[in-house]
């Protein structure tokens, strides 16, 4: 996620100039001026964060770059384990995650749980009584309270002959 604002230039479609902000939390600002530029002509990559705007035709357009895939947001442990994914505190950082997918197999799971915690605290609690998969998505990234602290998810020991697993939905630091 962008960390600061990003400014662009264009023209709207009424052929006025405008100045456009995208800010760090996705708000959109706009000047509008009088002189000209063409539409299409101004694209902008922040190197300091994943945003991209440009101005065309169709208008102001933003997207954020892809999130890589990574094997530390998968856990598939044995038979009748937890299934955890720990993400280790990072210096002058928090650690954001947008959903978390998970799956019981073998049977109903005994004491089916999904938990996320944040400085040694449970801030997400759910259980799972049903065989097969979920997901939970966040309409806002959750994040570490404080910099400099551990997140771990952890999908409960579903029983004897049930296996579970858990995956993380774009994890990332900032």
């Amino acid at each position: 996620m962008p960390t600061e604002s990003v400014m662009i230039e264009g023209r709207g479609p009424d052929g006025k100039r405008r100045i456009i902000e995208v800010t760090a939390d996705g708000e959109l600002y706009v000047a509008m001026t009088g002189a000209d530029i063409e539409i299409g002509a101004v694209e902008i990559k922040d190197a300091d964060s994943d945003l991209r705007a440009q101005v065309t035709a169709q208008g102001l357009q933003v997207a954020e770059a892809a999130i890589a895939c990574a094997a530390a947001d998968i856990n598939v442990p044995a038979v009748n384990t937890a299934a955890v994914v720990t993400y280790a505190a990072v210096a002058g950082l928090r650690h954001h995650i947008t959903g978390v997918a998970w799956s019981y197999a073998g049977g109903i799971p005994v004491g089916g749980r999904l938990t996320v915690t944040d400085v040694g605290a449970v801030v997400l609690d759910i259980d799972i009584a049903e065989e097969g998969a979920g997901l939970l998505m966040f309409p806002k990234p959750k994040m570490n309270a404080l910099v400099n602290t551990a997140m771990v998810v952890t999908l409960a020991a579903g029983g004897a002959a049930i296996f579970g697993k858990v995956n993380v939905l774009n994890h990332y630091t900032e």
